[in-house]
């Protein structure tokens, strides 16, 4: 039977969407185009950070919103996205995408083997150092026994579980051809204490002196049977080198092959759960689970939103949906919407959670000599920052072991004329893992002038000339707001 009442309060939800859809548009005609801004500010803000966007409002932007002079020169915006990601987090692939985990019918009941290595497979050739393959975990499981292939198996080998990201040993085993362990599968196992990687965990299984695929060799057979229960793990297209034992392996060669992994290191290993109220739900509670994520998220949100766009004029909406993968997306519907709406010199990027002082940028403006120049980028910037391939900043597609020179997240200054660049090539621009690096990869295109100043700073720290400060709470910002004032 149809809920009148809910059926109201769907319809009423769904207009609010529609309207939050337009919202930049309407919001548009309060602002003067002929009117040119010293300074626009773009503060990236996820939806949820009603309290952080609150602060600020009482501290500096709230100051330059009302400020007599600053106002007619400042003209400041949040920038938050249009939709929440309506899959629940316990239901995606990681934490900074919206992404389903992809997770199968999972058998709590079974212990499997990783990788298994039929008998017949030859592996000729002996590496003295360590061999490793990498993978993630996309559900937490109990590490129960590292194992050794049979063929891989000389005279002493030893088996280590490492934490990929600290490059520390979780777990190890060592194997002589006097003590083996137990012969499972095709492979030798010996027990370890039972050790938890939970969801997300980054790791290598690396074998030390054992028997494997020649690391020269360009064609590999698939031989290996990957056993992961529905996707708790996935394992990862690299061969890990290293000449020495007892340390990480930091040598990567990628593979093109599904299945051809190098080396004859593995484990057993159960699933870990399962989690309260995820797989034992049925389908019916797996998809109410949603529906009420999408409501609290979407809806409610969209409501609360609506209301604080209303009482403050802003914010602008930007059609993406709100997670980290996305900021770069998010800052690039920003650049586009100032290029179209608003004349002004120069751009501060920056985020929800720092503390800025507009009157000491305006000043280093001047003081810079900044005015009537181009391609101009002042900030604090990273240079030969090393790529990360895993965790929240891990960088798939970038060739190279470095980034070009990146500004710092906590704030930056482009002049118009980058940004209308970057405005136009929009379309054709890359995302890349974050909004900072995407903007320096961007704009190693064009060569910017970049103005290196320290008082940009990087880290949570204040001293007398900062002219930013990130990674603030609440009560920090205000807390700093007080003790700018008085001095």
């Amino acid at each position: 039977m149809i809920n009148f009442h809910d059926v109201c309060l769907s319809f009423l939800f769904f207009l609010l969407h529609v309207v939050l859809l337009n919202y930049p548009k309407n919001n548009v005609n309060s602002i003067d185009k002929e009117q040119p801004y010293d300074l626009v500010v773009g503060i990236l803000s996820a939806r949820g950070n009603f309290y952080l966007r609150e602060s600020l409002r009482q501290t500096w932007v709230g100051h330059a919103q009302h400020h007599s002079s600053l106002k007619k020169r400042i003209l400041i915006k949040f920038i938050i996205s249009n939709y929440s990601c309506p899959i629940p987090p316990e239901f995606r692939f990681d934490p900074y995408r919206c992404e389903k985990d992809g997770l199968k019918d999972i058998d709590f009941d079974k212990e499997l083997i990783a990788y298994q290595v039929p008998e017949d497979i030859s592996l000729p050739y002996h590496h003295e150092g360590s061999v490793g393959i990498d993978f993630n975990v996309l559900y937490p499981i109990v590490i129960t026994s590292l194992g050794v292939s049979v063929n891989g198996l000389k005279e002493e080998t030893t088996l280590r579980l490492y934490d990929r990201i600290t490059k520390k040993e979780i777990v190890r085993a060592h194997f002589t051809v006097q003590s083996p362990g137990v012969l499972v599968n095709n492979s030798w196992f010996k027990t370890v204490p039972n050790y938890v990687l939970p969801k997300g965990f980054q790791a290598s299984i690396v074998a030390e002196n054992a028997a494997c695929v020649s690391p020269r060799c360009k064609k590999c057979e698939e031989f290996v049977t990957i056993q992961d229960n529905g996707g708790l793990f996935k394992t990862l297209k690299v061969r890990r080198f290293g000449k020495d034992v007892g340390i990480f392996p930091g040598i990567e060669e990628t593979f093109p092959e599904k299945n051809c992994l190098q080396g004859t290191g593995t484990f057993m290993y159960r699933p870990h759960g399962p989690a309260p109220g995820k797989m034992k739900l049925t389908a019916e509670q797996r998809k109410n689970r949603i529906a009420e994520w999408k409501r609290l998220k979407q809806e409610e949100y969209s409501f609360s939103l609506y209301k604080e766009s209303r009482k403050y004029s802003d914010i602008i909406f930007v059609p993406n949906v709100d997670v980290y993968r996305n900021l770069p997306s998010q800052l690039l519907e920003f650049f586009r919407w100032i290029t179209k709406n608003v004349s002004f010199s120069f751009v501060l990027k920056t985020d929800d959670d720092c503390f800025v002082d507009l009157q000491g940028i305006l000043q280093g403006i001047d003081d810079h000599k900044l005015r009537n120049k181009s391609k101009i980028w002042w900030g604090s910037f990273r240079t030969d920052w090393l790529i990360e391939r895993q965790g929240k900043w891990a960088e798939p597609d970038y060739p190279g072991v470095t980034y070009p020179t990146f500004a710092c997240g906590a704030g930056s200054v482009l002049s118009a004329d980058l940004v209308h660049w970057i405005a136009k090539n929009a379309d054709s621009l890359k995302r890349y893992q974050g909004e900072d690096v995407s903007m320096g990869i961007w704009l190693s295109a064009v060569g910017p002038t970049m103005i290196k100043d320290q008082r940009w700073s990087c880290f949570q720290e204040c001293y007398k000339g900062v002219l930013s400060s990130p990674e603030q709470d609440s009560e920090s910002l205000i807390d700093m707001w007080e003790n700018f004032q008085k001095c």
